[in-house]
């Protein structure tokens, strides 16, 4: 376990076993956000495997904007060290700027000194109408200079632990770990993905498979991200697995059906290095109630034409599994969870 040791040290004691553990709280049905503390302040936080960077708001945002957000007040932060080096992240919904900085901060209840963060004073929109004070990166490497890097290499280079995390998702209540020997955590074999070297969690999707029919892909580069809720695809794709599925109604850029459709959908295959990961029509759609009447819709989406890859495996697709993402073998590691997905 981790444990403080004498207030004299500012490092932490760890063994050969060390893990730390971070409850996730629901956002939505598939997406979750976990809370750190840095000066006695709670803090919203989004774990983004698409992106390397951690950022928190800072009370030099325009407030009239940044509504309902946990702020780090710059001035009364003792421990918070500001640079004078630009920091910014691009996302699919747009980018985040301010400045390097480090400050201490406590995630699981472990205080730990001076991590590099952004403090943003600023960004798009889309980013801050979302309902989380920031964001922790858990991508691979930096995409671009002005990023700041991964905190799970912050971890490794501090002697803290090693460069893996996983996700465990519980009905009863999901949590995100990092550290050692993971596997000893979940219930059953632990299937490996290998990734390619690069800033995303990356490799290549060979085939879809719904039914008999099987569209294929190989073509594409494809990430997993914990940032998104969809799971995008090239417009072609998309619009054959509708055509497959018999969803072609739109309704304000998403695909919607019947919702008498859902028990007869069919679970969707996604054919990875000769392994098939298997989800069933629940992960793959979701619900919305207005007015007392209940419509589905296809958590499938068109790939954005800006997206560096073809394929995003978002958090529909990967709450369908326990998961490990191991940084320094280059893999991530999937366990099927019953009655939301198969691995064969």
């Amino acid at each position: 376990m981790i444990r403080r040791i004498p207030e004299e040290s500012d490092k932490i004691e760890r063994d050969r076993r060390a893990t730390f553990s971070l409850q996730l709280h629901p956002w939505g049905e598939v997406q979750y956000l976990c809370t750190i503390t840095i000066e006695q302040i709670v803090f919203q936080m989004l774990l983004d495997t698409g992106s390397p960077s951690i950022w928190v708001s800072s009370d030099l945002v325009d407030r009239h904007l940044w509504l309902g957000k946990n702020l780090l007040p710059v001035e009364q932060s003792p421990s918070l060290r500001v640079s004078q080096e630009f920091f910014y992240q691009l996302y699919g919904l747009g980018h985040v700027a301010g400045v390097k900085a480090t400050v201490d901060m406590s995630l699981g209840g472990m205080l730990i000194r001076n991590v590099p963060f952004g403090m943003v004073m600023g960004g798009a929109r889309d980013v801050y109408e979302n309902p989380f004070d920031g964001v922790i990166g858990l991508g691979r490497r930096l995409i671009c200079p002005e990023n700041t890097n991964p905190v799970h290499h912050f971890f490794h280079q501090q002697g803290l632990m090693s460069r893996k995390f996983g996700f465990n998702f519980q009905d009863s209540g999901s949590s995100f770990v990092m550290g050692d020997n993971l596997e000893e955590f979940l219930p059953n074999h632990v299937t490996y993905i290998e990734v390619v070297d690069g800033p995303y969690w990356e490799t290549r999707v060979s085939w879809i498979f719904i039914s008999d029919t099987g569209f294929y892909t190989e073509d594409h580069r494809m990430m997993f991200d914990t940032g998104t809720n969809s799971i995008d695809v090239p417009g072609d794709t998309h619009m054959a697995i509708n055509q497959v599925l018999g969803i072609v109604r739109v309704l304000n850029g998403a695909y919607v059906f019947d919702c008498e459709m859902l028990p007869s959908l069919p679970s969707v295959t996604f054919q990875v290095q000769r392994r098939k990961l298997q989800i069933t029509a629940k992960q793959y759609t979701w619900q919305k109630t207005t007015n007392g009447v209940t419509s589905c819709f296809s958590r499938f989406y068109n790939v954005s034409p800006e997206s560096p890859v073809g394929i995003i495996l978002g958090m529909s697709f990967l709450h369908s599994f326990q998961l490990i993402f191991d940084d320094e073998a280059g893999r991530v590691g999937f366990v099927a969870r019953q009655g939301r997905s198969s691995i064969f």
